[in-house]
């Protein structure tokens, strides 16, 4: 589950299921691969002149595993499971400085920083923070279903905008990856099938 997986094996998979508005590219560092490019946004965000308003723009024509189209909403849920109360995400550190996250973390209040219009998202944070984007590229805010449920324990199956989908999941017994044939991004997808015996 992007809401808690939090260690290099969870996110190894994950990067290979999931879709991110940015990303880094599948090649060395020393070819660019440390540098953030844009995936599913069509660009970097605009920004604005105090720093703490950012507006994606998400690409058309990205779809999940399951056919559906990814829209800004997708990214927002993500964001709201890393700030529910009952997600238990690891990932509200990192939204902590997103309006709203911690008081609605707490129980005191709205998620108010994070709006989704069709294909705009728009994230306001509390104050200007340069890693902002380097946060948002983190596999906690990767594009789920605006219906993705909130699950303290996780969602081992989920539909995935990413080159692969998780076809089972049998926790501490295997994994298993197949292609998503709806993915039309220039991420690697060379194996059919992926097998994890853990």
């Amino acid at each position: 589950d992007p809401a808690l997986a939090y260690d290099a094996i969870g996110w190894a998979t994950l990067y290979a299921v999931n879709a991110m508005l940015l990303n880094y590219p599948d090649k060395p560092a020393s070819a660019g691969g440390n540098q953030l490019v844009p995936e599913a946004a069509t660009g970097f965000p605009t920004v604005s002149k105090d720093g703490k308003t950012y507006v994606f723009t998400v690409r058309k024509g990205l779809r999940f595993s399951d056919g559906s189209a990814v829209t800004a909403a997708a990214f927002a849920r993500a964001v709201v499971r890393a700030c529910h109360p009952d997600q238990g995400s690891p990932a509200v550190a990192f939204a902590s400085n997103v309006q709203g996250c911690t008081a609605f973390n707490q129980k005191q209040g709205p998620l108010s920083g994070v709006r989704a219009s069709g294909m705009k998202l728009t994230v306001r944070l509390i104050k200007a923070d340069p890693t902002f984007l380097a946060q948002i590229a983190m596999p906690f805010f990767a594009a789920v279903k605006p219906s993705m449920p909130i699950s303290p324990r996780g969602e081992s199956v989920y539909p995935s905008a990413g080159p692969y989908r998780i076809v089972s999941r049998e926790p501490g017994r295997s994994l298993v990856l197949e292609r998503n044939r709806f993915y039309r991004g220039n991420r690697p997808a060379n194996p059919d099938r992926i097998v994890v015996t853990v």
